[in-house]
């Protein structure tokens, strides 16, 4: 019981009987620790959990964050040889493509995305210098409530994946206040160097830890950019400047674009736009700068020097784990349940592809709680019965196994063509996307199959028509990024 809780009991209790002698919250605890003979023993501790003031750091007053975590990393030999692994790997990587003529022949980790292969060959990054990822999300504490928990975690990619991770409030109003102290000392240790000395060469050199990117959900991200939502009219997350669709009484706000016609990512002249919203002299000005800029302040993450960061907004990133199983989750299943939000106009008697209805979607959902007993245990938690389960909490790794592990062979025979068809390109483009290995030619039939699956839903579904938009959710489009 929280001691919110037990004083609203206490006070209601003293309310009825006030002649009552009631412990209050402490002397339940007094009285506790005299009778079990157990004394409460208060440790402070970085708000973080970075670690607890004793021994060592019992006389400091305040956490030393991330820098003296960085150098410990050089210090000790097993540690230092996992530090090097980023750069043999952009070693080969630059030979890969002197062979492959500009191609790799495979992808398997953000070292060998564009961005960061310029920041080494401009010597952003150098060597020994820690490549750093910022993430954030909030958690949903309480069933019932919105996000009330917000954690954020920095990342190092001088590690190789299978080591950078490991297991082990109410929102914020402000959240720039929230992570500033990170951030600055990140600026301080950037602009100053770090000192670390290497215990396998033996060698003391001076670091410059490279912001190389930011991650978050939907809500996280629009904190950490300063950008509109997605429902702002120029709502894209990689701030491609194409104007959000947005149906209107009789007409509609920009005719249909086609895939191969949408702009590239982060065309938008973020720059000049952000001029455009700090140069307003009044409310009237800044709303509708924000309006036609889709900016709404500039980002924190400008205050970063331009030689430690890849610039605003290219070090942002888009959000594969939510859009691909959440998303497309909560997009595709009403759809074939019938249960869908449509246009009133729409009949749904005339869905081909609502077939998981009544008793069918009851049998589905045995179908996948029947199969879940014969995923190796690697799998982790496996998917609930979906008809029984999936409005209360189906998680991301349960939606991922259900759609695009189980999904289409319990779904063959079931789902007619060319819904199933349409589905599996969806199914094999993301089972490829997500590979932790991916070749060239890998990346470009993954890429193939989302297109297909894009062209195919918008035509099967509603035939393009602007009255059914509602029917392209932005994660059609957003696996194309």
């Amino acid at each position: 019981m929280t001691i919110k809780a037990y004083n609203t009991i206490h006070e209601a209790t003293m309310e009825w009987h006030p002649d009552d002698d009631i412990y209050s919250y402490y002397h339940v605890k007094q009285a506790i620790a005299k009778l079990s003979g157990i004394d409460l023993i208060t440790t402070d501790m970085c708000i973080n959990t970075c670690l607890a003031f004793t021994g060592p750091y019992a006389k400091i007053d305040h956490c030393p964050q991330f820098g003296p975590q960085l150098q410990a990393l050089w210090c000790h030999l097993d540690h230092t040889e996992k530090m090097h692994w980023h750069e043999q790997c952009t070693w080969e990587i630059f030979e890969d493509l002197g062979m492959m003529e500009g191609i790799s022949s495979v992808y398997e980790d953000v070292l060998h995305g564009k961005e960061y292969l310029d920041a080494c060959q401009s010597g952003k990054i150098k060597e020994g210098d820690p490549v750093l990822m910022f993430s954030i999300d909030g958690a949903q504490l309480y069933e019932s409530k919105q996000l009330d928990c917000w954690v954020y975690i920095w990342v190092l990619f001088n590690h190789s994946p299978d080591q950078r991770y490991q297991k082990h409030p109410k929102k914020p109003k402000n959240l720039d206040s929230f992570i500033f102290p990170g951030l600055h000392h990140l600026c301080a240790i950037q602009a100053e160097g770090l000192p670390i000395w290497d215990g396998t060469l033996n060698r003391l050199f001076i670091s410059n830890p490279f912001l190389f990117i930011a991650t978050a959900d939907g809500p996280g991200m629009a904190f950490l950019t300063g950008l509109v939502s997605h429902h702002g009219k120029m709502g894209c997350r990689l701030y491609c400047g194409l104007p959000g669709q947005h149906k209107l009484v009789g007409n509609y706000d920009h005719p249909y674009i086609l895939i191969h016609q949408l702009p590239s990512v982060r065309s938008f002249n973020y720059e000049e736009n952000l001029h455009c919203i700090v140069c307003c002299r009044n409310a009237a000005e800044y709303e509708s700068a924000c309006l036609d800029t889709g900016i709404t302040k500039p980002s924190i993450f400008c205050s970063f020097h331009s030689d430690h960061i890849l610039p605003v907004p290219h070090s942002f990133d888009s959000d594969i784990m939510h859009i691909a199983a959440i998303n497309a989750g909560d997009l595709l299943i009403p759809l074939w349940r019938g249960t869908f939000r449509a246009n009133p106009m729409d009949d749904k008697a005339t869905w081909a592809w609502a077939v998981l209805i009544k008793e069918t979607w009851k049998k589905h959902g045995l179908s996948i709680a029947d199969a879940t007993l014969y995923l190796p245990g690697s799998f982790d938690h496996p998917p609930w019965n979906p008809a029984e389960k999936i409005h209360s909490g189906y998680k991301a790794w349960e939606w991922l196994l259900y759609l695009y592990g189980m999904g289409p062979a319990t779904l063959y025979g079931v789902l007619p063509d060319p819904y199933w068809t349409n589905f599996c390109h969806l199914t094999r483009g993301l089972h490829l996307m997500q590979q932790y290995h991916i070749s060239h030619s890998e990346l470009l039939d993954g890429h193939q199959h989302l297109l297909d699956f894009t062209n195919e839903f918008e035509e099967i579904y509603y035939q393009r028509h602007c009255k059914d938009y509602n029917l392209a959710r932005v994660i059609v489009n957003y696996h194309l990024d």
